[in-house]
């Protein structure tokens, strides 16, 4: 888009700094103004007033999205295979799971939610900084927010959403950094429209337990710190330099190969990474009534009474119901309650899990109180390096348990489900 024409400076301003009408939010005061900005604006746009860095950003997430729709339905957990953020596998040193999760998307709702905010409010802050200045601030949010939900600790998170409240913190910073080249009333305008948009998003991340709010508040910092280092293109009337010019690009590579690499990071991995954890169960129904019922992931197999897949792991199913499994549920009473378990109500079940690292295995487990006399055992162990690989299929596995008996024991307080969906931003 062409850049409004501005009003003329204000020539009894205190300081002499002149003041500069953005068009862009506001409608024109006066005749004139309305004459100069249709005037502007009636004219084609050229191919570089364009937001051709936000189109860019929006092709790259429907290509990627459309790559992770065509392999999940062959049953492969893409998020993981792609480069979701994973707190599990960055500690393990895959520390491109910062910058990937950028631009993928949990599903088409997500991505067709944050694509629209990018058309509108990308469309706008790339106006208002220039496209290469807007490419850094949209990258070094979109990180900032997945370093914040590291650090929070949210096990799986995947999104444009960080990087996106980081525009909304660059438009913030805009009106109050360049404060004496606006008229009041736009730099009013401005702050009010970021402001309304930013409490209203977080408002509904808070409310929404699958929204990662710490990835939007961390992607907020981050883009209103990078802007304060940016002159916005909009007010930038300073004669070309060449050095700044080329320092500028300098940036703007060192981006793009940082994404490049860990792209090819996260290429590397995929290819020699066993396929993923997928999202088809089979049921399992060991007790004669059928009281109760759970999912098992597809890729392990039943060997005597034990399942086992490829990565070495064991997967132990026990009904205290039945004489020969009393001893196992017995055993895993015995773990969870000298291992600080978690406790909470799964579909109306009161459900216990804990996991702990011995010798060369971790061992999780998963024990579901039915009640007072009976308790179903879930006990997954396999080599400690490869606990990540799997971890998804513990989640999966007890998220999936169903009891068709009236549940007789509660969890004390206020719980949460096991999340197992990755959360999105």
């Amino acid at each position: 888009m062409n850049k409004p024409v501005p009003s003329s400076p204000e020539p009894n301003k205190p300081n002499g700094t002149p003041t500069l009408r953005v068009a862009e939010f506001l409608p024109p005061d006066n005749q004139s103004d309305v004459d100069a900005y249709a005037e502007a604006n009636d004219r084609p746009l050229a191919w570089r007033d364009r937001p051709l860095v936000s189109y860019g950003i929006l092709a790259v997430n429907v290509a990627l999205f459309l790559a992770m729709f065509l392999l999940s339905r062959q049953h492969v957990n893409t998020e993981t295979l792609f480069g979701a953020m994973d707190s599990d596998l960055i500690r393990q040193g895959q520390l491109q799971r910062f910058v990937t999760p950028i631009f993928l998307h949990g599903g088409l709702v997500h991505l067709v939610v944050n694509s629209l905010s990018l058309l509108w409010l990308g469309a706008q802050i790339e106006t208002i900084y220039g496209g290469r200045r807007y490419f850094l601030i949209y990258l070094f949010a979109g990180i900032t927010g997945n370093l914040a939900s590291f650090y929070h600790g949210t096990s799986l998170s995947l999104g444009a959403s960080g990087a996106l409240f980081g525009l909304i913190g660059a438009g913030m910073v805009f009106p109050i950094r360049w404060r004496r080249l606006l008229l009041e009333k736009e730099r009013n305008g401005i702050l009010k429209q970021m402001l309304s948009v930013a409490v209203l998003n977080l408002g509904i991340g808070f409310s929404v337990p699958q929204i990662d709010n710490f990835a939007h508040m961390g992607g907020l910092v981050g883009g209103a710190f990078a802007a304060l280092f940016f002159l916005p293109a909009l007010l930038d009337d300073r004669p070309k330099n060449r050095a700044r010019d080329a320092g500028l690009w300098l940036l703007v590579g060192a981006g793009l190969v940082l994404m490049g690499v860990c792209g090819f990071r996260q290429w590397k991995v995929a290819k020699r990474t066993p396929m993923p954890i997928v999202y088809t169960l089979t049921p399992y129904r060991p007790t004669p009534t059928s009281d109760w019922e759970i999912g098992i992931p597809e890729g392990w197999t039943k060997d005597k009474n034990f399942w086992q897949n490829e990565a070495g792991g064991t997967l132990d199913i026990a009904d205290s119901l039945l004489p020969n499994e009393q001893k196992r549920v017995q055993e895993a009473l015995q773990f969870v309650r000298t291992s600080n378990p978690t406790q909470m109500q799964l579909n109306g079940v009161l459900y216990l899990r804990a996991e702990k690292t011995e010798a060369k295995n971790t061992i999780d487990v998963s024990l579901f109180i039915l009640n007072e006399n009976r308790a179903v055992a879930v006990i997954f162990v396999c080599p400690k390096e490869k606990y990540a690989l799997i971890r998804r299929d513990v989640l999966l596995t007890s998220s999936s348990f169903q009891s068709r008996l009236k549940p007789a024991v509660s969890a004390p307080g206020k719980v949460a489900p096991t999340p197992t969906p990755p959360v999105q931003k």
